[in-house]
This record gives C-alpha cells, structure tokens and sequence, in this order.
C-alpha cells in the first residue's frame, strides 16, 4: 500500500492505521507517508535525468520553509535532495538532519550578518544574492573572516 488509503474501513499512512497513531503519539499530530515523498522525488530526479544530459543535472534543492520536519528532511537527503534555507534556524535543521554544507544553499533576502557569518562558517555551497547591496555586505563580511563568499545571484 502506498501513501494514504482506506483498509477495513480504517484510514492508514502506509499501511499504519492512523487510530494506532493519534493513540501511540496522541492528537492534533502530523502524519506523513514516506512513500509518497520518495515516489514524487523519485519521478522529478528521473524525469530530469531523461530530460537534461548527465553532465547538467541540477542539485535539486527542497525548500525546508515549506516543512522543516527533521524526519522528512532526513528522507528527502537520503534520496539526494539538497536542501534550500532562509534563515539561520533552517540551517541547523538541515545540518541536524544531516545534509552536507556543499549541498544547502540559501536564498534568503534581508540576511543578517548573524546568518551570513553562520553560512560562511558552515561552508554551504552557494548563497543567491538579491541586490549589489546584498553582495556587498556579503563580501565585507567574507573579507573579515578570510574566505570567499560562493554568491550566485538569482
């Protein structure tokens, strides 16, 4: 059984009957199928392999602003994903949930120097930029700290 499906009458997530859940981890809860984020993952990757040659596949890069649940972000790294950030707190949910700094990006506007100095030290692979304003600020604070900034804009 895949995703959310009814069984003798009973809603399940993946064959767990979501009353064993509301009973085990009690109510409102939060209830995901992994199979279903795996298949959609799984028909993105494979419709961009057929689509783009192998040397100009994309880092696919989920958005953790949309659900920063450390268990779904943790599946969505072991299939691949990178992972897109707006703040510092999303970068430490997707280094706790194991994401390597080379496959976070963040494009965040409005970064706090907190957040750049945060995403410098943590070494994540590129950081979009909005305004000449914006990259500015990034290379002044790259330039205290002795490294250069990876910036994109976007």
């Amino acid at each position: 059984m895949v995703g959310f499906s009814y069984k003798n009458g009973t809603l399940h997530a993946d064959d767990v009957a979501l009353p064993d859940i509301a009973r085990q981890y009690g109510t409102p809860t939060y209830v995901y199928c992994a199979s279903v984020i795996r298949k959609q993952y799984e028909a993105l990757t494979t419709a961009l392999q057929k689509a783009l040659p192998a040397d100009r596949q994309p880092l696919l890069c989920y958005a953790c602003k949309s659900n920063s649940n450390i268990a779904v972000l943790a599946l969505l790294r072991s299939l691949g994903s990178g992972l897109e950030i707006v703040s510092e707190g999303e970068l430490f949910r997707g280094l706790k949930a194991g994401f390597p700094p080379e496959k976070i990006i963040t494009t965040s506007f409005g970064k706090t120097e907190d957040e750049i100095r945060a995403y410098l030290k943590a070494g994540i692979h590129q950081i979009n930029i909005e305004a000449l304003a914006e990259l500015e600020n990034i290379n002044r604070i790259a330039g205290e700290m002795g490294i250069t900034a990876p910036v994109a804009s976007a």
